[in-house]
Parts: structure tokens; sequence; C-alpha cells
């Protein structure tokens, strides 16, 4: 009986190795041309702007990997605005139409649009010929909510009512830069949020790419599973206590207000410069806020963010919306407190989950459906 070498067998196992992982890559390749070629049209979802900073792709249809947290479809329309399909939206329309913008939470991030509070009001408002259109992207701000309106409006399409929900973190986000004149200076050409050893892989290889994703995750995640309470408990004490996240501590602590004071004041400003180019162009407004859960834990209810955007609203007769007696009862318990932030917040993150969103949008349609019924 002959004796296969050591080194034989060694070769023939890289030979089989080599083999395999080429047969694998070739059914890889095939799949993603031909029958993953729609979902991923375009990586690059999220672009650069040179009037408002950054903003959608226009008639984008792709999943969005969010690491630890689970996959999102992102849809867009054909002004780059988050959206229920791919369509068209024409400057002109016969039905009414009522645009929302914001930040993360108004976008909706880690949700799929049907999920997010501007499409459960979309689904809602549909019947009523109103169309909804969602104009808020991740990290925007004042400065960028008059930008972007007045950019539409300058290209004539038409908006009957603007609804806008100014984030607490809007005030750090306009303190250290002029974000417009930022824009005006940013590389269109470059794709930010991936490398170019991702983008070959999710142009070409998805099901490999996915894998890989999922070890990466599996690996080298510090997260813990959202059933873990402790460490639940652990990640909320971080954040209110402005360990993690500092951008909404400055309403409950009067040194980080004196530090973002002239983020509020450009901020007022370009609220005030929105409010005009609304009168000119016969746009009703609304302004809505919101508590993040640090407000909830302080106990936060007759917040600062409250006062100045109720003020500014009576001042200028624009309507306003105030969820923060939503999400916050006056002098309620700790334990209570706690209960309510993992109610309505996704674990180890500080954005509203699905049931979060509800009561979003249910407080938006208690005010507005009376209004809708009175005119039919």
């Amino acid at each position: 009986m002959q004796i296969i070498s050591l080194k034989k067998k060694f070769l023939f196992w890289v030979i089989l190795f080599f083999i395999s992982l080429i047969i694998w890559l070739s059914i890889d390749l095939v799949s993603t041309r031909i029958f993953l070629k729609f979902e991923n049209q375009n990586i690059f979802s999220r672009i650069p702007s040179n009037i408002f900073h950054h903003n959608f792709d226009n008639n984008v249809n792709v999943i969005e990997d969010n690491s630890r947290f689970r996959n999102t479809r992102l849809i867009t329309n054909s002004i780059g605005f988050r959206d229920k399909k791919v369509r068209k939206i024409n400057k002109e329309t016969t039905k009414y139409r009522i645009v929302f913008i914001g930040d993360s939470f108004t976008e909706g991030v880690l949700l799929d649009y049907e999920e997010s509070f501007v499409g459960l009001i979309d689904n809602k408002l549909k019947d009523y010929n109103i169309e909804v259109l969602n104009a808020a992207v991740s990290s925007y701000s004042p400065s960028i909510y008059f930008a972007k309106i007045n950019h539409f409006l300058n290209k004539n399409y038409k908006f009957d009512e603007i609804i806008v929900y100014i984030d607490i973190g809007d005030i750090t986000d306009e303190t250290f830069e002029d974000r417009l004149k930022i824009s005006k200076m940013l590389d269109l050409s470059e794709k930010p949020g991936y490398s170019s050893y991702v983008v070959f892989l999710k142009k070409n290889l998805v099901i490999t790419y996915n894998i890989l994703n999922w070890i990466s995750d599996w690996i080298y995640s510090e997260r813990t599973p959202p059933h873990d309470e402790e460490k639940v408990d652990e990640f909320i004490l971080d954040v209110v206590s402005g360990k993690k996240y500092k951008k909404d501590n400055w309403t409950i602590n009067n040194n980080s207000f004196e530090k973002y004071k002239d983020g509020l004041d450009k901020s007022l400003k370009y609220m005030s410069l929105l409010k005009d180019l609304c009168n000119e162009n016969n746009i009703k407004l609304t302004i809505a806020v919101y508590p993040h859960f640090t407000q909830i834990y302080h106990n936060d209810l007759d917040s600062l963010q409250v006062k100045i955007w109720q003020k500014f609203s009576l001042e200028n007769n624009v309507n306003f919306i105030n969820y923060f007696p939503y999400f916050i009862e006056n002098k309620s318990p700790l334990e209570k407190r706690m209960s309510v932030i993992k109610k309505y917040f996704i674990p180890f993150d500080i954005h509203h989950n699905k049931e979060g969103s509800k009561i979003m949008a249910n407080v938006f349609l208690e005010r507005y459906m009376p209004i809708i019924e009175n005119h039919n």
C-alpha cells in the first residue's frame, strides 16, 4: 500500500480549498449580479451636498447594514426624500402636501419607513388626499432645515405645510461649525461610509460580504444582547450622566447650556428665516419638540427645549407640539422613568423603537385628524 506523504496531503487540501473558494465566489458573483442587482444598485445612499451639507441620493432602494442592530430598508424617491417606494415627486400636485423635516429621530433611523412615525402618519393620511414627504436625514439641524426647504421652493416644488421636529442635539450641531459654509467646500466626488474593499464586496459578492460582516460582529461586538437588563441599565446610566453622549445634557446642565448658547442663537436665526420663507410662500409651519431619554431620566418636563421653542412659536404665530408630557410624568419615581425608557427606546441606542414611534405618530394625529375631518 502506497503511503501518501504529508506534503502531498497538504497540497491536495490547499488545491481543494482554492477550487471550492473559486466555485463559491463564482456562485456568489452570479447571484449578486443576477438576483440581487436591484437590492445593491447604489450602496452610497448617503451623499454630501454643496447646498445643505448632506442628503440621501435619489431613487435608492437598499438594505442598510446597521452593524450590531438589525438591518433596515432605505428607500428614497426622485428628490432624495425617504419614502415607502421609489417614485417620482412632481413639483405640483392636486393633493395637500405635508413635509416633515428633522434629524435621525424624524428620519426613523434603525426602523423601516413603515415603522417610523412619519411612515405611520403617511399611512393614516393617504386616504385623505394628503401627500406626506419626509425630508429628514440624520444629523440635520436648523441651518439645514432652512437651506433644504429653500432649495426645493426655489426649484418650484409646492409645499402646503412644513412640520419641523427640532431635536435637542440640533443646538450642539450648530455650535461649533457653520454647516452651510462647509457645504460649499464639500467634494461631491467623495463617497463616504465604506472602504474600497467593502465597496467591492457589496457590489459583487454580497453573500460573502454578509457572512464576513456577521463574523466580524460576532467577534468584535461589545454589545450585550437586549435581554440583559443589567447591561441595558448600565448603558442608560452612561448616556444620562453624559459619559457616553453629551449632546442632550444642555437642558439639565447650566454649564453645558452656556457652552452651546451660540448654537442656540444660530438655531433661532435659521428658524426665523424658515418662518419668513413659509410666510412668503403661504406655507403653514409647525414646530414639534420631544425628549431624549436623558430628559425622561432627569424628570425634565418643564425643559429649556420646551420653553425656548414654545416662546418662539408664540411670538411668531407658529403651531407648536410638545411631546414631553407624553413621555414624562411630573415627579415620577426612578423605577417608572427607567421603564418608560426601556419601553420606548431601542436597547443600547438613543432612538425610538416601534412603540416610541407609535407615540410620536399618535400625538400628531390626535391633533391633526380633527382639523382634517372638519374640512371634509
